[in-house]
């Protein structure tokens, strides 16, 4: 009828609601939940403005209208999926909201119920350290659970322990949650799903670390979406026609080495220059500073570039890049091969 679909979550002594959008990329259905809608108080408004930032407080509030909330999108818009995927931890609530349903619709118990769904939760995990991955106190865990955790009919100890994590046992780990909760399990690279085994370990007592029940996927990019108009047009050149439509033919790449260096070199070049001139401007037009950042300098599209692009975070880890100092100390060092 032309009205928002509006779908709501419980939280401490009120109820908020969000309003689905849908955006098409591509073939694909995204939807987003969107709280700025005129039925919440002013303070519930603004927890969908930011992705990141705020307080605990701010993200367990997210985290209860993303997993909760989303699979109670999901039902609004007619959608049952067999499947849920939860990329890290932060949508990790929805496998309650999901037992809670099994629950009502079977009359079960929580622990039958929790079977059911296991099978149909798959988790992948990003993060290699703990500061990447959301922990909450006991007592949020009261604050915003209590209720929704007496409609499961468990205890609190109980409820409590499903984010345990052995190494710390006073807080609500989401990542431990997602573990416990799901069939199956995997890391982005065959490295990390060597560092996740070796993190979650204790998950599992007794079972050595190679047996420990986490995989991995081989994280990737879409060629097409990342690949500049420029390489594209040297790929046509060099390439088997057709190669775009051959991405996982690992015969195709072996033509890369037809593109004679001084060709890529040149494509290379060309587009760190777009590149800087585009920072360059901006720094220029006052954009790159503010009260607390000095002016940054004018970047020189000859030098080594090493940077972020969006967040600085703790995960990110930044310091890797002192971890051999006598090989950095080289790099930045050498003659005629500027750095910045």
């Amino acid at each position: 009828k032309g009205e928002p679909v509006l779908i709501s979550v419980e939280l401490p002594g009120r109820t908020v609601y969000a309003s689905i959008w849908q955006i098409k990329v591509g073939t694909v259905n995204l939807y987003l939940l969107d709280s700025d809608v005129p039925s919440n108080m002013e303070q519930d408004r603004h927890i969908t403005a930011r992705l990141y930032g705020g307080n605990h407080d701010t993200r367990i509030q997210q985290e209860i209208l993303l997993g909760i909330g989303g699979v109670r999108a999901l039902e609004a818009l007619g959608i049952r999926p067999t499947v849920y995927h939860i990329n890290e931890g932060h949508s990790a609530f929805l496998c309650f909201e999901l037992i809670r349903r099994n629950m009502v619709k079977y009359g079960i118990s929580f622990h039958e119920a929790r079977e059911i769904v296991s099978s149909s939760l798959v988790f992948t995990i990003h993060t290699p350290v703990p500061a990447g991955i959301d922990v909450f106190s006991h007592d949020a865990m009261d604050m915003y659970f209590t209720a929704f955790r007496e409609s499961l009919g468990i205890s609190r100890e109980e409820f409590l322990s499903l984010g345990q994590d052995p190494g710390n046992p006073y807080g609500f780990n989401m990542a431990v949650l997602a573990m416990k909760m799901t069939s199956g399990r995997n890391g982005v690279s065959k490295l990390h799903g060597a560092v996740t085994r070796r993190m979650f370990g204790n998950l599992w007592p007794g079972i050595p670390e190679d047996e420990v029940p986490v995989t991995h996927v081989t994280n990737v990019i879409h060629t097409l979406t990342w690949l500049s108009p420029a390489l594209r047009k040297l790929f046509d050149k060099y390439l088997p026609k057709g190669w775009e439509n051959r991405l996982y033919d690992r015969s195709i790449w072996k033509h890369i080495e037809n593109i004679p260096d001084e060709e890529l070199w040149e494509v290379h070049a060309s587009l760190k220059k777009r590149m800087t001139d585009y920072v360059n401007g901006r720094i220029r037009s006052g954009n790159m500073s503010n009260s607390v950042m000095k002016p940054c300098r004018i970047l020189d599209p000859d030098a080594l570039t090493i940077g972020f692009a969006r967040r600085f975070a703790t995960y990110k880890r930044a310091a890797l890049i002192f971890r051999d100092i006598d090989r950095i100390r080289k790099l930045l060092n050498k003659e005629n091969a500027p750095v910045q």
